[in-house]
């Protein structure tokens, strides 16, 4: 196998290379509400701490696992997704003994279908069912 190098003047006669830096990536603040006992505490990331998304992620929901915290009541109202439906939110597998994705309502294991992990279950009272009355969590894979 050769390699072919350019000649001199294939390289004199190409143009300047561009060392321009890139313009920075815009820096955002974001500010978190939770609900505390009663009381609405905020947590403000300011613009030069660049949390990544995924710890802020982890933070909320460590937090509202702990006893005594929990969302703020009048959050933004959900995302209709068609006329009448709600779009399914994406929620973390619990995992059982055995390491298995589990739905976290039903605590069955997740089967894989064509567009991510299900559960099979129905869904029952008011849990989150589809139009034909099985469970309407969607799992993040």
């Amino acid at each position: 196998m050769t390699t072919t190098m350019p000649t001199r003047e294939e390289i004199d006669a190409a143009g300047d290379l561009d060392f321009t830096p890139k313009p920075p990536k815009r820096q955002r603040s974001i500010s978190i509400q939770l609900n505390y006992h009663g009381a609405l505490v905020t947590f403000g990331y300011g613009t030069g701490e660049n949390v990544p998304v995924i710890e802020l992620e982890q933070c909320i929901d460590t937090m509202l696992r702990r006893e005594g915290w929990k969302g703020v009541e009048n959050a933004p109202a959900p995302i209709l997704h068609g006329p009448g439906k709600v779009m399914a939110r994406y929620v973390d597998p619990l995992y059982n003994d055995d390491g298995e994705a589990c739905c976290p309502v039903h605590r069955y294991p997740l089967i894989d279908g064509r567009y991510g992990p299900y559960c099979k279950s129905r869904a029952t009272g008011d849990q989150a069912a589809n139009d034909k009355g099985y469970c309407n969590l969607r799992f993040k894979s």
